[in-house]
């Protein structure tokens, strides 16, 4: 099954042009709104159905639920793609059927965004989760930005990822490599269900160094090296069916082709991350979405509410500065604004007002 992931950002709001004038998340306006206000109510205002125009772009946003706590804001949202046609396979118990999806129609993965901004904090900290390839978080960005042009010029949201691409490599430098994970998750559906070329084996492939003798990034081409595709075709003849150079050569290509992602586990000192491979240069830190990774599927509430202070616990004791776990927290039931704000899609007011579907740009 897919793998729930957590992706630490830092997120913060400042004056236009003006990025290390941070505002003070009590009051960024001036007026009384928080930060956590403004992110609560910008979320409302665009729940529900996306608009769409199909002749200008082929994938959504829609603001599905929105939780506010006293220090966090959880909003989650589904990516949407149209354009493709396809097809899933549906297995209910004991029955299999196979489900056309046109070019019309619309596949969404639903994921949590958990905005936190402990007391005292002029940065928060945000919790994407995500699964494969799966993500949201350029368009939420845009979809806050613009309601920040619309309402308050001045005023702008950056959100950057929490440890620097240096800061991480050079945490994981000296680190030891227990293992490299692949898996392969539908883009479109945020489902695991495919198989390359129906060879034996399935959408998560674990490959553990011997107990005694880690791997080391040298074994691996070098940390600053490594990309996919290296990694890839060091371990396709290890597959299950590969039976010749050639054939390990091509399934590599296809693996890399079909968006499968590959994932270190890495220790250093008493503590394991997953550094995943993000770009053909890039790496990134990840943590679990579940903690029970035994369990199938999307975490639930509870298993997320778990992941999320853990995550945070992590972090801290790595020395970022993301405040106390224990204030992290949301009620169960929907936040509902009692004043909305008007939606701002970023489209002209004509359009929005005759109530036809606008573009949502990534």
């Amino acid at each position: 099954m897919s793998e729930y992931q957590l992706i630490p950002y830092s997120f913060k709001f400042h004056l236009f042009g003006q990025p290390n004038e941070v505002r003070d998340p009590a009051n960024i306006d001036a007026a009384g709104t928080s930060a956590l206000d403004f992110i609560a109510k910008c979320a409302f205002a665009h729940r529900g159905a996306p608009r769409l125009d199909e002749a200008i772009s082929t994938t959504s946003l829609e603001i599905e639920s929105i939780y506010k706590g006293s220090h966090a804001v959880v909003v989650e949202a589904a990516g949407g793609r149209s354009g493709v046609r396809s097809r899933v396979r549906q297995k209910r118990g004991t029955t299999d059927q196979v489900v056309q999806v046109l070019e019309q129609d619309w596949t969404q993965v639903p994921l949590r965004h958990v905005f936190y901004m402990p007391p005292g904090a002029n940065v928060g900290t945000l919790l994407v989760e995500r699964v494969g390839h799966s993500g949201v978080l350029t368009k939420l960005e845009n979809m806050f930005n613009r309601t920040l042009r619309a309402r308050f010029s001045d005023l702008r949201l950056q959100i950057l990822p929490l440890m620097s691409s240096e800061a991480m490599r050079a945490w994981a430098r000296d680190a030891q490599i227990k293992g490299v994970v692949l898996q392969h998750t539908d883009g479109a559906t945020g489902e695991s269900t495919r198989k390359l070329k129906n060879m034996p084996f399935g959408t998560l492939l674990e490959f553990r160094a011997p107990r005694k003798h880690a791997w080391t990034w040298q074994q691996w081409g070098g940390m600053d090296e490594s990309t996919k595709k290296s990694v890839l075709t060091e371990l396709a003849p290890q597959l299950p069916g590969v039976r010749s150079a050639e054939q390990a050569e091509e399934i590599a290509s296809e693996l890399l082709d079909e968006g499968w992602t590959v994932s270190f586990s890495v220790k250093a000192g008493k503590r394991e991350r997953k550094l995943q491979v993000e770009t053909m240069t890039g790496i990134t830190m990840t943590f679990p979405a579940d903690l029970d990774q035994a369990s199938p599927g999307r975490p639930t509430t509870e298993a997320f509410r778990q992941a999320t202070s853990a995550a945070l616990e992590d972090l801290a004791a790595e020395g970022m500065s993301v405040g106390s776990a224990s204030l992290c927290t949301w009620p169960d039931a929907g936040w509902q604004d009692e004043d909305p704000w008007k939606a701002v899609w970023g489209v002209e007011e004509s359009v929005a007002a005759s109530g036809s579907a606008g573009p949502v740009h990534s």
